[in-house]
This record gives structure tokens, sequence and C-alpha cells, in this order.
């Protein structure tokens, strides 16, 4: 954990040697029919990384601290146990992982959770599972029936595993801009514990080569100004980190929103970077600007780092000569790389 803090404060200073993220989308495929993204319906499905390929990577070196690990559904890979392993193993230095998951596949959460804490005992786990509005708002954005409920079990279940953190994600789009108040309300009926630190809350991106949902209007910036000012008057719960990371991402989004540029400098490859499951490395997942594949090279992530290409991508992104996102999987990144800012703004 220090050595992660060290890392997380050094690219506040410089361009660091070597992620300490990577976020890797181990499949596109998904078994929901979601309103705002369009990964579902991708047509071409080469070969994924497997397990002795994400070895490979992972066995050479590296600093990378924090692994996210997102899809489509990832808990569709029935192998999905081996590849996180096979990164997990070989690493020095990697120790937190991140799951996003629409929670349809309890079972395969628990038995993995489990499997993973025994071979990796310092291991930390965050999972981020999606919740779109109250049950039937949500069944209909998901565009299948029982996927709430599936949801709700699986965070129930993930709460009562020692040391994993579960988390609901809130995902503002055009079905449901002015609904979070209802949803949390719905949410603290069937678990009357819930607490802000149970939330994150994201909005609506597109992505021409991820979500391939660039066709799709934005979102009415009024309303999303009001949605989120609703939000953080909302919130009067105790500080912790994720309160504290989701009401900045959400102070520094309504910037955002007047500039359409990153409000803090971005860290993509810089200190973050997003893996496809294909092996192809990008910058970030909205920026459809590929550096290389990692099935077909030896190099080391702290090689790769080094690559003139590497440094021009990220001084691109650096200068929002870029497509200027404020993604929250790359925004929590930027934030921790811009630690007084961020603070500050």
């Amino acid at each position: 954990m220090l050595k992660f803090i060290g890392s997380v404060a050094a690219s506040n200073f410089k361009r660091l040697g070597s992620p300490f993220k990577v976020s890797w989308a181990v499949t596109y495929r998904c078994n929901l029919r979601c309103k705002m993204c369009n990964i579902w319906d991708k047509k071409d499905h080469p070969p994924e990384v497997n397990a002795d390929e994400i070895g490979a990577l992972f066995s050479r070196p590296h600093h990378v601290h924090w692994l996210g690990i997102t899809g489509g559904e990832p808990f569709l890979r029935t192998d999905l146990i081996d590849i996180v392993d096979a990164a997990l193993t070989p690493s020095k230095t990697l120790n937190a992982l991140h799951f996003a998951t629409n929670g349809s596949y309890t079972d395969r959460v628990e038995n993995l959770v489990h499997t993973l804490k025994k071979r990796h005992k310092k291991l930390k786990i965050v999972f981020t599972v999606s919740i779109d509005g109250p049950e039937a708002l949500h069944n209909h954005i998901r565009g299948i029936d029982g996927t709430w409920g599936r949801a709700l079990a699986t965070f129930k279940m993930l709460k009562k595993i020692p040391n994993v953190k579960p988390q609901f994600g809130f995902t503002l789009s055009h079905n449901n801009l002015d609904k979070f108040e209802r949803t949390f309300l719905a949410l603290g009926d069937v678990y009357p514990a819930l607490t802000f630190d149970d939330m994150t809350v994201n909005v609506f991106q597109r992505s021409n080569f991820y979500y391939e949902n660039h066709a799709m209007p934005e979102l009415d910036p009024a309303r999303l100004t009001r949605e989120i000012q609703k939000i953080l008057a909302m919130d009067k719960d105790r500080l912790s980190l994720n309160n504290f990371l989701r009401r900045k991402y959400l102070k520094l989004y309504l910037q955002f929103l007047k500039t359409r540029k990153s409000p803090v400098k971005c860290q993509s490859f810089a200190s973050t970077c997003f893996l496809d499951p294909y092996g192809n490395l990008f910058p970030c997942a909205v920026y459809n600007r590929k550096l290389l594949n990692i099935k077909e090279t030896v190099l080391s992530l702290n090689e790769i780092w080094q690559l003139k290409e590497a440094l021009r991508i990220h001084n691109e992104c650096a200068r929002n000569k870029c497509p200027s996102c404020w993604s929250p999987c790359d925004a929590y990144s930027a934030m921790g790389g811009s630690i007084i800012p961020t603070v500050f703004k």
C-alpha cells in the first residue's frame, strides 16, 4: 500500500516509468442489452487474451499496483479466476483489484472472491455493481427482467465477506437523469444500512471503439448540472476516501461541462492505460489510439512506457488533443496525479 501511495504521489511531479493502474476489459461479451451502451451488439470477437498471455506480460518488469477488471460482463469468462490469478501470481507490486459487474452471476462472483483471497492473502478487492434506477427502471434500462434482484443479491453477498468493498455504481444517462434520489431511497428500502459510502456516481460516456455508442446524443448540460448539484446537496455522509473521490469527480464534472476539457491533467499513458479483450493497448477507453498489441511484443510494461509513441500519445492527452473526456475510469487516476488542484478546485 505504501508503494502504491508513493506512485500516486510521484505522478503529481513526473510521468511514471510504468503504469500504476491498468484497466482491462477482459471481454466485450455481455448478457444484458443496456440502452446507453452498445458493447453487447459488437459483431466481431477475435480470440481474447488468455492466462498465458496476460501472465507473460505481468511476469516482465512493471510497477502496476491496481488492476481494474471490466467488460462487457467480466463474469461471462469461465476462466476469469485463471486469467486474474495469472496476472497476480508473478507480480511483486499488484495487490488491488477492482471489478465492474452487472451482478448477474452471484455464485461466480462469490467463488472468485474466496478463491483469490485464499491464494493472495494481502489482496484488496473492490466491486462496483451497476444499478441504474429503482427496480422497474433498472430492468428497463438493462433490457432484461430480473437484473435488479440479481444485482442486489450480489451486493448483499459481498457485504458479508471481510475485507471486500462492494459499491453500487449509478450511471447518469438519458434514461435516468433525474432518478438518483428515487434510486437511493429504493436501495435503502431493501438494504437499510445503505449510506453514500456504498455509492459511486458516474456520467454516461461515449466511445467509438469501446462502448460503440458515439452516435448517441450527449446529455443535456443544464439538466445534468441540476442533477449533479442535487446529488451533491443530498450527500451529507461522513468523510471517506470513496465519498471524497465521488464528490470531487462530480464537482469537477461541472467544470468539464463548461470547458469540455479535462479539469485536471490527464494521466493516460502517464500512470494509466486501457487493455482491450484482444490485447490492444490504448491510453483509455475513449481515445481510439492503439499503441500496440501485447500478444505481438516481448516488451515489458516498463519498456512499453518508454516508447516514443507512448510519450507522444500521453502528450496529446495531457494537452487535451484527444476526445477530452471526464470518464470515471480515468478521472480518479487524474485526480490522484493532481492532488493539490483536485483538493482546491
